[in-house]
């Protein structure tokens, strides 16, 4: 004999469990995501780095990636081309500045606003990057070994102890773990 509370706690469980078997368990698990981002100054994607895309459109990732022209843009479009929708793209105050997929845009308020110099627009496009950041489970920068905001990423993953890889040109996938491996990889 229990009290009233602790019947009812015996329900509920019971009644979770069941509802996990009826569904599986999967149901109830959130799916993994990465953000993907990059260098300005890759205007295309090779075979090598959208099989890598591939990886993480084949385990069902959803993907954060932001709104920027090159890597941004360039992984987009390979999602367009996969017909891969469990995409969300990241833009500060909600302005996209590129789209390609008609993708679902999520906002990410600024506080600051920029007088338009290179200095002051990086810290008012920061802001999506760090909201990617925070939510993100591993974090992906398609980087020319000079970009700051990819290298920014980089850091802060390493910072944050997230799964962080960078692709790099000529083709190879590095893990990074430390800063050093960012220095190493010029």
């Amino acid at each position: 004999p229990g009290t009233l509370a602790t019947m009812f706690d015996n329900t509920d469980k019971l009644v979770a469990e069941n509802v996990k078997e009826l569904l599986g368990n999967s149901f109830f698990q959130r799916r993994k995501r990465v953000f993907f981002g990059g260098s300005k100054s890759i205007t295309e994607l090779t075979d090598d780095e959208k099989a890598v895309v591939d990886e993480y459109i084949e385990n069902d990732y959803q993907i954060l990636v932001g709104n920027c022209r090159g890597a941004d843009t360039e992984i987009q479009k390979h999602l367009v081309e996969r017909g891969y929708t469990n995409v969300k793209v990241y833009a500060t105050d909600g302005e996209a500045r590129n789209n390609v997929g008609n993708f679902n845009v999520i906002a990410c308020p600024s506080s600051y606003t920029p007088e338009w110099s290179a200095k002051n627009a990086y810290s008012y496009y920061r802001v999506k990057d760090e909201r990617m950041l925070t939510l993100c489970d591993e974090i992906l920068m398609f980087w020319d070994g000079r970009s700051k905001a990819s290298r920014d990423n980089l850091e802060e993953g390493v910072r944050m102890k997230k799964p962080t890889k960078a692709v790099l040109r000529p083709f190879e996938v590095r893990e990074i773990k430390i800063d050093e491996d960012i220095e190493n990889t010029k």
